[in-house]
């Protein structure tokens, strides 16, 4: 009987990291538009690791930051 795996060896590894840092320096985390309520940037993960015998799901938590909206007009927020 093979013995389940843990959390160990698997890893999550974001694309366009530097991007996400990016706004993350400036307070912006990131933005969602109106037009099907994309995300910017986008969020794309690669994960490594996994039992390829067995599913998994995902799950990803969007919180507000505060209670305000934000509308980007006219260059300014």
């Amino acid at each position: 009987m093979e013995r389940e795996k843990g959390m160990e060896g698997i890893r999550v590894h974001l694309h366009e990291r530097e991007l996400w840092r990016k706004f993350h320096d400036v307070t912006t985390e990131m933005i969602i538009t109106k037009a099907g309520r994309r995300m910017f940037p986008s969020y794309k993960v690669k994960v490594t690791g996994l039992n390829p015998r067995a599913k998994y799901i995902l799950l990803m938590d969007i919180v507000s930051a505060d209670e305000h909206r934000y509308k980007y007009t006219e260059n300014k927020w």
